[in-house]
Parts: structure tokens; sequence; C-alpha cells
């Protein structure tokens, strides 16, 4: 069905579990991306959206954007729920205390060639933004 339509199909599904209806734009036109680029996002998607639902409160917003440009593809996830502080989400702290999804975000980037950032502080929500250099290997495996 492609990215687009199992990304719809996956924010449809926790939608409908959370009663919360986010926004979701694709930005851009839509590239072929690997099999593994593919699945990397759409769990690191699945993830960021589970964390909201267990950890984020009481949210109104949630924001979903899929941004694809000739060189690059860009997933920001962003929610107006209770935030964290971000020194508290270092990668040493989370694998002591056995919360692994943000660490699992950031390595399966890694293994596709993209990098994670957040932002976030205590009451001001968060944003999530991977981000994924696009290029001749990636559009292989369409």
């Amino acid at each position: 069905f492609g990215f687009v339509t199992a990304l719809r199909h996956l924010i449809d599904e926790w939608s409908s579990f959370t009663e919360t209806a986010p926004e979701f734009q694709v930005v851009g036109v839509e590239v072929p991306l690997s099999t593994e680029l593919t699945i990397t996002l759409y769990r690191l998607t699945q993830e960021a959206l589970t964390n909201v639902a267990k950890h984020a409160g009481h949210v109104r917003l949630v924001s979903i954007v899929l941004r694809y440009s000739p060189k690059q593809i860009n997933l920001t996830i962003d929610d107006d729920g209770s935030g964290f502080e971000l020194d508290a989400v270092s990668t040493g702290g989370l694998a002591a205390k056995g919360k692994l999804g943000l660490i699992g975000m950031r390595e399966r980037l890694a293994l596709v060639g993209g990098d994670l950032t957040l932002e976030s502080g205590s009451g001001k929500g968060a944003s999530i933004v991977a981000r994924v250099r696009l290029n001749g290997e990636q559009d292989k495996d369409v």
C-alpha cells in the first residue's frame, strides 16, 4: 500500500485507541525509500506515538509531519503533553532504568544513516525529529 498509507493506518489506529486526533501532513514529493528505511521510520513513529500515550499525560495536540526533499527525509512528531527534562533521557540514564524506546529509536536511525533530535521541557510538550539523508542506496528495494 505504500509508506504514507501505512503511516496513515498506524495514526488512525493510535487515534482510535487514545481518542486523540493527530494532525498528519506530508510535505514535498514522495520518493521511493528502501525497505529498511521504510520500516525504520514506521517503527520510530510507532514508538513515538506509544510514548505520547504512555508518558505525555493529557494531550490536545499531536502533529506528525513527513517532509520529503530531494536530499533528505524528515519525520517530526510533536505533542503538547507534559514533556520531560532532556537530561533525564540521557542514554546511560535510560538504560539504567530499562527504558529503551528512545535508545532504540536512535540506534535504528543510525543504522540507516540518520539522526534523532529531541526537544522538550517539563510542561512544554515534546518534539522528536528524525532526519535521514537520501542517496542512491536509499531508493533500492521500493
